[in-house]
């Protein structure tokens, strides 16, 4: 049995018997107060996740953030803080790239930007 928890233009949660599961769509670079917007929806969903403190959580999505880099939305701090596991690195030599960036046509940058993260406690 499954019921929707929340839902907002940036990110949705839905409880499937004993787990929450969040997709969240965090702003891009370039979005106006983006690092305030991204802590203020991490925020939200730690409240849920305190209100549902009897299920584990999963939050997937994008992050539009490269985890493994200085973005300043990494979110390593808040990651560390929460006792959250990164998915990507259960099994590191199976990274793969979820975005690819070609810039002038010269250069291809690729990205790691979908991630899971899950409460580890």
């Amino acid at each position: 049995m499954s019921e929707t928890v929340h839902c907002s233009e940036r990110y949705v949660i839905v409880k499937v018997a004993n787990y929450l599961l969040v997709n969240i769509y965090l702003p891009c670079v370039g979005t106006a107060d983006r690092v305030l917007m991204c802590e203020d929806i991490m925020f939200n969903v730690c409240c849920w996740k305190e209100r549902y403190a009897d299920c584990k959580m999963l939050i997937s999505g994008d992050f539009n953030a490269d985890l493994d880099s200085n973005d300043e939305v990494a979110m390593t701090k808040y990651i560390n803080d929460h006792s959250l596991m990164r998915g990507d690195l259960f099994a590191p030599s199976e990274k793969k790239s979820t975005y690819m960036l070609i810039l002038h046509w010269v250069m291809k940058v690729r990205l790691i930007i979908f991630y899971f993260l899950i409460f580890v406690i």
